[in-house]
């Protein structure tokens, strides 16, 4: 464009400028990569910020923000009860039963360490897993295929559980896959009736396993409960009464958390977005000067 607007008829200075753009050993191209990677450096930072913290930070006034954890099944109604005079909601709940892998499809978790043409992530085969019971499935989470059963009988031999997609795919079952679970000691078989969907960013409890009502409510638990509180002072005042009824439950304000991680990607964020900046200006100027 700047070379065919040379025939042009316009005034001498201006050709000279146009001209200046498109003869031999000129930095055009390399100046307008500078002003297009700046430009996409800015429009990008601000859509990553504000999708992240739109991912977080969900307003309504259903949304919790609360957690409070360790809630010993004898304590479960009274920490319910507090919540509730407190005027603030009990909004989810669930106890949580740890437990490691002791074997897949037949195979021992040690033997499956030990083979080194084994696909499975190491970490997926040591790590304890936090898992529940429940007799039917929260918003956050949907049942992709197979079909979730949400109770069975106390002397099930195999229990059919639900396991996500994600961790799923990590350890490479499928529907109808034998997975033998060290429940503190205790053996259980399970077998992967459903394979289901989670969204992690939902804040409520949510698990890679889930088992039906019926054979985990023996064994020893925690629980978790999750609320929702307007203000600080809410949250502060929640914290006093549940530490001094309940020392042992400890309590998780998500919101601190989230504007804390607002911060610091906004602080970040404002760097890129400088420096950004400061290419595109030092871009415009050196062009001007070209021209």
């Amino acid at each position: 464009m700047a070379r065919q607007s040379g025939r042009l008829n316009l005034p001498f200075v201006v050709r000279q400028g146009l001209a200046n753009l498109h003869r031999p050993d000129n930095r055009t191209q390399m100046l307008l990569f500078s002003l297009g990677l700046g430009t996409f450096l800015l429009a990008g930072i601000y859509l990553v910020e504000h999708t992240l913290m739109a991912d977080l930070i969900v307003p309504g006034a259903s949304q919790a923000n609360a957690v409070l954890f360790d809630i010993q099944p004898d304590q479960k109604e009274g920490v319910a009860n507090l919540i509730r005079s407190l005027g603030r909601p009990v909004l989810d709940e669930a106890p949580i039963v740890t437990m490691r892998l002791a074997s897949i499809k037949g195979r021992s978790v040690e033997s499956l360490l030990a083979d080194r043409q084994s696909a499975l992530p190491a970490w997926t085969l040591r790590r304890e897993y936090r898992s529940t019971y429940t007799d039917h499935l929260r918003d956050a989470e949907k049942t992709s295929s197979g079909q979730w059963i949400g109770r069975v009988a106390s002397n099930t031999a195999i229990v059919p559980i639900s396991v996500e997609t994600g961790i799923a795919k990590e350890l490479r079952v499928q529907l109808g896959d034998e997975i033998v679970f060290d429940v503190q000691g205790m053996p259980v078989r399970a077998r992967v009736a459903s394979l289901r969907e989670v969204n992690w960013r939902r804040p409520q409890p949510n698990f890679f396993m889930l088992f039906p009502r019926g054979v985990l409510e023996d064994a020893p638990s925690m629980n978790v409960l999750v609320t929702r509180v307007d203000s600080s002072a809410q949250s502060a005042l929640l914290q006093r009464e549940v530490v001094k009824a309940f020392p042992n439950v400890s309590v998780i304000d998500l919101t601190l958390i989230l504007e804390t991680v607002d911060a610091i990607v906004g602080k970040v964020s404002f760097v890129i977005r400088f420096m950004a900046l400061f290419t595109v200006v030092t871009g415009i100027l050196v062009m001007a000067g070209r021209w």
